[in-house]
């Protein structure tokens, strides 16, 4: 076997998607059977194990990674299994007073939760709709992301902590008019959503602190919430409105660039270059080496700069799966230089797809996470391909050594563009309903 470790890599991402693609019943059986299999393999077969790296060993270091990826899977349906529950629950009779009785369907119960805003994703006059992260729930502690929308009440800002009544609602149904269900909310590390149906208290600093709900992840996504805010809140200052848009879109992450402008770019088929990606990570990492190189700095001490600037610009960005699977990489390609190693980059980015799934298996759902993934493995397969030895002495003897090199390098980067574009386009093809023959033209004039 040439490649064992990218068979197990993609054996484990393959169940991680297989797994999270099954009906929610599904899970938990397919969990039990994988480890069952494997077990009875390792058992069966553990002669041949002892004997050297087999066939059998093989399979059994796949289910093993297979089990590891299902995990994740069941532990993320469980969290998301207890507010869809409190989604589908209605009151009962005995809960509901004579004078409140009607033949009306039973109201939803309601509940009584602390939350800290982290993040406003839409407000208006008289609605808005927050991004929390919930503190406690009829007053036990939790730790969970989710939406919380608000028909009559606006004005909250990131950082507030408030106690408020709400009523939960299936994720599946918040966003079904946008064709948004409850796989692609948990993409985004949503695990509910609920509506504002009571008063609404403002807790300050002392009660916070006294209460004992600050957690430290909460602080960290907040500051970081507001940092981007302000930093992006600058560009306006200095920029005009779409240019402003642009640079919040491809520094920060922020994407609110007006329908217009989202729907040009989707036309001459780069709206990819909006999200944050590899290519970004690649201009930072390049003007960093390059100073690095100015100061000479020795290149083990330049790997780990490298990636504490990938990790800070990567915390400014909102953590976009792009940006972490190019990031990844990135700090793979460090750490093998630090371990004076070769870095192997299908199995980088492999490794950096296990990395995600494992943190968030609904990922696979995310839109930006198989763009991503799916454009760079075009990218590295195109790249490794060899050039014909016959084409190369034909160009040399036409063109001499220096320009048949420049005629190379453009036909390469050709050559990488059309490698990613041939794996983008079935994807916008099924995200957009629609694809740009102008993709492969207008990534290579606009791609630096």
């Amino acid at each position: 076997m040439r490649r064992p470790l990218t068979l197990i890599l993609c054996a484990a991402i393959a169940a991680s998607v297989v797994g999270s693609m099954l009906p929610n019943l599904a899970k938990l059986p397919l969990l039990i059977a994988v480890t069952v299999g494997t077990l009875a393999l390792l058992i069966s077969r553990r002669g041949q194990l002892s004997s050297g790296f087999s066939r059998t060993t093989l399979i059994s270091f796949c289910g093993i990674g297979a089990i590891i990826m299902l995990v994740p899977v069941c532990a993320a349906n469980a969290r998301l299994e207890v507010y869809r529950e409190l989604a589908d629950s209605k009151l009962t009779d005995s809960d509901i007073t004579v004078s409140e009785f009607t033949d009306a369907e039973p109201p939803l119960p309601e509940h009584t939760i602390t939350v800290a805003v982290v993040a406003v994703e839409y407000e208006a006059s008289y609605t808005a709709t927050y991004s929390v992260r919930l503190e406690s729930l009829d007053g036990e502690p939790k730790s969970s992301r989710g939406l919380l929308f608000c028909d009559d009440f606006t004005g909250l800002e990131v950082g507030d902590y408030i106690e408020c009544i709400v009523n939960f609602e299936p994720l599946d149904e918040v966003y079904s008019f946008y064709d948004i269900g409850e796989n692609e909310l948990a993409a985004d590390g949503y695990d509910f959503a609920c509506r504002l149906v009571g008063e609404v208290t403002l807790l300050g600093q002392d009660d916070v602190v006294s209460q004992g709900i600050a957690r430290l992840n909460t602080k960290i996504e907040i500051s970081l919430n507001q940092l981007r805010s302000y930093l992006s809140s600058k560009l306006w200052v200095y920029l005009d409105r779409d240019t402003s848009h642009l640079a919040s879109a491809l520094l920060f992450g922020i994407r609110d660039e007006p329908a217009l402008l989202a729907r040009n770019f989707r036309i001459i088929g780069a709206s990819h270059l909006l999200a944050l990606s590899g290519l970004h990570i690649a201009i930072i990492c390049g003007i960093f080496a390059f100073i690095f190189g100015k100061l000479c700095i020795p290149t083990r001490p330049r790997a780990l700069l490298t990636i504490l600037v990938v990790v800070l610009y990567l915390t400014l960005t909102g953590f976009p799966y792009s940006a972490i699977r190019a990031a990844l990489m990135v700090i793979f390609v460090q750490i093998a230089k630090l371990l004076r190693h070769d870095s192997d980059r299908i199995n980088s980015l492999l490794f950096a797809a296990v990395l995600i799934l494992l943190f968030n298996p609904h990922a696979i759902f995310d839109m930006g996470f198989t763009l991503s993934f799916s454009a760079t493995l075009g990218l590295i397969i195109m790249s490794e391909a060899k050039p014909n030895m016959t084409l190369r002495k034909l160009f040399r003897k036409l063109l001499g050594k220096k320009l048949s090199r420049k005629v190379a390098a453009i036909l390469s980067a050709i050559t990488m563009t059309l490698g990613a574009v041939t794996f983008l386009v079935p994807l916008q093809w099924l995200y957009f309903g629609e694809m740009s023959m102008l993709s492969p033209v207008s990534s290579l004039i606009l791609t630096p």
